[in-house]
């Protein structure tokens, strides 16, 4: 865990999980200044998701009218490039050829890389979109009418869960063991064989897809933001009791 000058000085630190409080107390801090509240971007996404959300970005109000299953992915990483990314590329085309009831929608990187190597492996397929960036509401909302989420993303390990969506992490490695742990995340790798193989169990074993979906979310309950206001009340004398802390 990455700590600033602010954690140094501060007098109350909010770790989203145990995990986060262990790593906290092991460089030095004091537990007793340090609150498991959950992560505020569950809070932000339980709050953006909305059943009668229209799209910003106009073609996904089509496109989210698909039939069958739609796989969002997101792929930008850096230690990615290159011979990763392709495989990770081929892995989802392979995907979309197999799988007539599948359609892909991507928003792409702007990192010139990255456009590259998607448009190289991914373009002049019929179920597979690929889009511009899209803004954070889109995304949420984009996820959550999504079966399957494909990515090498560190915030979507916490947003996921929130909509009972499986994420195949395409990445060797993930600062956010507790969705691993939790089974909400499978860490697939970048192998291309690796990522066919357990989007495909995903896409044809329900029982798999349905210990994903319902592993929980590790990370928040949708209430952080209300404990660290209320703690941040109690620490200042407004009022007598401390809330609940987050139990992942």
């Amino acid at each position: 865990m990455k700590h600033s000058f602010v954690d140094v000085v501060t007098d109350l630190l909010f770790a989203p999980t145990s995990v986060g409080k262990d790593n906290l107390i092991k460089e030095g801090y004091n537990s007793e200044h340090i609150f498991i509240t959950g992560q505020t971007a569950v809070d932000a996404a339980i709050y953006t998701s909305k059943p009668d959300y229209e799209f910003n970005e106009t073609k996904l109000n089509s496109l989210i009218q698909h039939e069958g299953k739609i796989i969002t992915v997101t792929a930008h990483r850096r230690e990615n490039y290159g011979l990763p990314m392709e495989k990770m590329f081929a892995a989802i085309r392979r995907i979309a050829d197999e799988h007539p009831d599948v359609s892909v929608i991507y928003p792409v990187h702007l990192s010139p890389t990255v456009r590259e190597i998607a448009f190289k492996k991914l373009s002049g397929h019929d179920r597979i979109h690929l889009l511009d960036p899209i803004e954070y509401p889109d995304m949420i909302n984009l996820i959550s009418r999504s079966h399957l989420i494909l990515s090498d993303s560190g915030g979507l390990q916490e947003e996921t869960p929130v909509f009972k969506k499986p994420l195949v992490l395409m990445r060797d490695t993930t600062e956010r063991p507790e969705a691993v742990t939790a089974n909400a995340v499978y860490l697939a790798g970048t192998e291309e064989s690796s990522i066919y193989d357990i989007t495909a169990r995903l896409l044809n074993d329900s029982s798999l897809y349905n210990r994903m979906a319902n592993a929980g979310n590790p990370f928040g309950d949708g209430q952080a933001s209300r404990r660290i206001v209320e703690i941040l009340a109690h620490h200042f004398g407004f009022i007598a009791n401390l809330p609940g802390e987050f139990e992942g």
